[in-house]
């Protein structure tokens, strides 16, 4: 589990496993990506190392579809003896077909990540059980077809792996409706949907299955989603995000068994991510079982 203290600030994670430096936007929950804000920044670094991972990357203040693989930084984990919960960035999934066609179209070279790569990064988060890693995707088609070929090649489960959660954003029902399903069909232990930021209501009762008994009316998840991150986008360009839209998806969430960490909430224009501030029935941070 994160750390307390990062945790009342609204974190979920302790750490960065940077692996993939570079994107390019998907859907419009990326309009004002802070990683390419930072990778901007980072590339005026006095530091040549860190300006170099950075070089080429962007067109403006936008992600361009070129990408660096720091590989240095796969056994990072390794050297952390404490147990630390872990976001992977950027996309460790990045180079799917609309990515190509991105690219084609901005005139920049084609790399996706390759999937000796993405061995790689999964054989170490494997061998560092004592952490736990979030990998999340805007490319959950990619992710379920190598997360399979994965499973074929090397004869082992992901299901096996409670520290690796595996999961997909859904800021709008477009996404959410595009992105989960295939997030179900990914083999895993752990699944988690990001909503951050929420940029309108989202229904996802469509993903419940729903027995009716007499006296009784019981929902469970359809294949295991164990948790949804819920935030209001942060930054000085930031879209409205309507409490009543979180209070709903949390109330869906209670209704399916389903954990749910409130990461940030607009109040009146204003983002806290206080939870003392917050309506009693949102102070809500919770982490899979």
């Amino acid at each position: 589990m994160t750390d307390q203290r990062r945790t009342e600030k609204g974190l979920w994670w302790d750490r960065a496993y940077y692996l993939v430096h570079g994107c390019q936007a998907r859907s419009p929950e990326c309009l004002n990506c802070w990683s390419a804000q930072m990778a901007v920044q980072r590339q005026a670094n006095p530091n040549e190392a860190v300006a170099a991972r950075h070089e080429g990357i962007t067109t403006g203040t936008h992600f361009n579809g070129r990408i660096h693989l720091d590989r240095d930084a796969l056994v990072k984990p390794l050297k952390v003896r404490r147990p630390q919960t872990w976001a992977v960035w950027d996309d460790l999934f990045y180079g799917d077909e609309r990515d190509r066609r991105g690219c084609e179209f901005q005139r920049t070279p084609f790399e996706p990540v390759p999937f000796e790569f993405i061995d790689h990064a999964f054989a170490n988060m494997i061998a560092a059980n004592w952490h736990t890693f979030y990998i999340l995707t805007k490319r959950p088609e990619r992710m379920r077809d190598v997360v399979c070929q994965w499973e074929h090649v090397t004869r082992l489960s992901m299901s096996r792996y409670g520290h690796i959660c595996l999961g997909t954003t859904a800021g709008t029902q477009k996404s959410a409706d595009e992105n989960i399903p295939l997030l179900l069909e990914t083999p895993a232990a752990v699944r988690f949907v990001s909503m951050e930021p929420l940029l309108e209501p989202v229904d996802l009762t469509q993903f419940y299955t729903v027995w009716d008994k007499p006296g009784a009316h019981v929902r469970t998840w359809t294949q295991g989603i164990d948790q949804i991150i819920i935030g209001a986008e942060t930054g000085p360009r930031r879209r409205p995000c309507n409490v009543e839209w979180v209070r709903d998806l949390v109330q869906q969430c209670d209704a399916a068994g389903v954990r749910v960490f409130v990461k940030a909430l607009d109040l009146d224009g204003r983002v806290s991510k206080n939870m003392a501030e917050w309506p009693a029935d949102l102070r809500r941070r919770e982490y899979p079982r």
